[in-house]
């Protein structure tokens, strides 16, 4: 045999028959026989714990190394035979054989302290959980110690989990989303550097264990009571109220004079369009991040009375006795309230009916220091008369109750008769 296998670690090999087929001269009495065994190879003793012996009876003995880093190693032999006769002088005869020692992997070990195998902790405690301690008894396998153990975790929710590792020195790292709460089942395994060459196993058996997020209450407060909002656009900043693992889903008004609601990050934007003096409220709708669903009412003290934006028209008509150009600007509101801003407050024209072709350009109203006034152009020699719709807005939007009919009667300008005596 020119070529013999065996695994690490294995007792001492015996190979029978291994020198066959003697071809010696039976006529020379004298005739001694002797074997000798010398390495080819350099790594010959990292295979086998001594040089290879042939026994009397043909038989190879080879004694493996019990620890074997490499895959497989591969030792090449030189087998010499002497035959030496004083009458007739010295003889030899070589052949080369190889001995492969293979490493056959064992499977890693490893245990959970009985201790961690069931963790417990409050919501948002566990956003990154270390647990010192929790592999015991790691082994790479019987007389494989040089081997590195690398851990694998898969979770039953693994939308949940960050992230999941296991340090070298055996403590258990999970990062769990800070807004989760309810158990998780986790599986663990090892694998060790040792390959699975020659039918040798590098994965351990699988390990179970749980990890249960208590959950604490959400709601930071039930309720909120915030100031009687101005007439326009308000905001409600929740998120110093509420939990950040919570979700706005919904915003229903107690009375309809509140409009236009829209939710981001937490802030909610909505519109008065004017006063009212109860205590009124926005109920919020939540849903935390399990999905669970509960209400937020957030009270709107109106109880005492503000004052409504108002204004005060000059004249529901106007004589416009010019022929053509440009009419105004000319007073026409005054008295204008208003608590908030100045920039508030606008005043628009809008739904006008009758002579409208008398309008080069439509009428418009500017606000300065409390004060409305109004300007258009009229065509040349138009005339007629227009009822336009007069609105008061607070921040664009239309202030409830406070819309006014404006009439513009046009009247073609009536020159004097004239004449000359001769």
């Amino acid at each position: 045999r020119t070529r013999i296998e065996m695994s690490r670690g294995s007792e001492t090999i015996l190979v029978e028959g291994f020198v066959t087929n003697f071809s010696i001269s039976p006529s020379i009495k004298d005739l001694e026989q002797r074997f000798n065994i010398s390495e080819l190879s350099s790594n010959a003793l990292q295979a086998l714990s001594q040089l290879p012996t042939l026994l009397s009876n043909s038989s190879l003995v080879l004694r493996p190394q019990p620890l074997l880093q490499e895959s497989f190693i591969t030792s090449r032999f030189l087998l010499e035979m002497f035959q030496d006769s004083k009458s007739c002088g010295l003889s030899t005869f070589s052949q080369e054989f190889d001995v492969l020692v293979y490493s056959v992997n064992q499977a890693p070990s490893f245990t959970i302290d009985n201790t961690q195998q069931h963790l417990v902790f409050d919501m948002q405690q566990c956003v990154a959980c270390s647990n010192s301690g929790f592999i015991r008894n790691a082994n790479p396998g019987n007389e494989e110690g040089w081997q590195n153990i690398a851990y694998f975790l898969v979770a039953s929710e693994p939308s949940t989990v960050v992230n999941a590792t296991v340090a070298q020195d055996g403590a258990l790292l999970v990062w769990i989303n800070p807004c989760y709460y309810g158990t998780i089942s986790f599986t663990i395994w090892a694998e060790d550097s040792g390959g699975t060459m020659y039918g040798g196993t590098n994965r351990s058996e699988n390990h179970q264990f749980t990890i249960t997020v208590n959950k604490y209450d959400l709601r930071s407060s039930a309720n909120l009571l915030l100031q009687c909002p101005s007439v326009g656009f308000n905001t409600i900043d929740l998120t110093n109220y509420i939990d950040r693992c919570l979700q706005i889903v919904q915003v229903e008004p107690s009375i309809p004079r509140i409009s236009n609601i829209s939710v981001t990050q937490g802030v909610v934007k909505y519109s008065v369009t004017h006063y009212f003096d109860a205590l009124e409220s926005l109920v919020v709708s939540f849903k935390d991040w399990m999905h669970e669903s509960f209400n937020f009412t957030v009270h709107l003290n109106c109880s005492e009375p503000q004052p409504e934006p108002s204004f005060h028209l000059l004249s529901s008509e106007i004589v416009v006795l010019e022929s053509s150009g440009v009419y105004g600007p000319k007073l026409l509101i005054s008295n204008i309230t208003y608590s908030g801003p100045p920039s508030d407050v606008a005043f628009v024209i809008r739904n006008c009916t009758g002579d409208t072709n008398v309008f080069v350009s439509s009428p418009q109203v500017t606000v300065s220091s409390a004060q409305g006034y109004l300007q258009f152009e009229i065509r040349e020699f138009a005339f007629g008369a227009v009822t336009c719709h007069l609105s008061f807005l607070i921040q664009g939007l239309r202030v409830t109750g406070q819309d006014e009919n404006v009439t513009i009667l046009v009247s073609p300008y009536n020159n004097p008769p004239h004449f000359q005596l001769t």
